[in-house]
């Protein structure tokens, strides 16, 4: 996936909105895959398994932002 300047913004802000914190790993898992980190750092820094980095970046490129922000329920069902 290729992140524009708007959506790295976007993430970036995300990540600073208090009202979003519970959230806050799966904006930051993007976030960090949007700055070239691998799966593998993410995984790491975030002790989250590769494939739900992958499918956190997918459901963002097809839904944006609130794909992130919405309860586990509608995740599972975006990812069908």
């Amino acid at each position: 996936m290729k992140f524009t300047q708007k959506m790295l913004s976007e993430l970036k802000q995300a990540q600073k909105d208090s009202s979003l914190s519970r959230f806050h790993r799966r904006i930051q898992a993007v976030y960090f895959r949007a700055q070239k980190k691998t799966y593998k750092e993410i995984k790491e820094l975030l002790d989250l398994p590769h494939d739900t980095v992958w499918r956190l970046v997918k459901m963002y490129e097809k839904e944006g932002l609130s794909a992130l922000i919405t309860e586990i329920e509608a995740v599972a069902d975006a990812l069908t």
